[in-house]
């Protein structure tokens, strides 16, 4: 199977319930280099050490010049607990394959979670993966 290479999160955003936006949680990853392991400020990253992260512009984002980079099959990525509740997250990512192809084969999975150890599958990107980049914003459930 063609390895297949997945930036995300150049920047997370959790929002808190109120009509104004409050932003609860921001990360930008403009700091990460793998040398911290698998915690990340806070993240608990199973993916970490040589390639797994992007340095170009080109690979990143708008908040550059780094980010995380999904490049193994069932990489995870779990943001920081925090203590209030978040009605959405707000992120940039970007789909890179590694034959420079079309990103077909390539899934992502976002889940959330009431307690930070029971998650549940909020949403599947598939197919096509934007290989230019753009935001994604997701709803979360009341209580995430």
């Amino acid at each position: 199977m063609k390895k297949i290479y997945l930036s995300l999160i150049l920047s997370v955003f959790i929002s808190g319930l109120s009509f104004a936006q409050t932003i609860l949680f921001n990360d930008n990853f403009t700091t990460y280099d793998s040398t911290s392991g698998p915690n990340y400020n806070g993240w608990s990253i199973s993916y970490y050490g040589f390639g797994s992260y992007y340095t170009s512009t080109q690979s990143s984002g708008l908040s550059g010049p780094k980010s995380y980079k999904f490049g193994r099959d069932s990489a995870t990525s779990i943001s920081p607990l925090f203590s209030n509740n978040a009605d959405s997250i707000h992120f940039w990512m970007k789909g890179n394959s590694a034959t420079g192809g079309t990103m077909a084969q390539s899934t992502f999975y976002i889940y959330e979670s009431q307690d930070g150890t029971n998650f549940s599958l909020l949403t599947t990107l598939a197919p096509p993966i934007t290989q230019t980049g753009g935001y994604v914003h997701f709803g979360l459930t009341p209580g995430t």
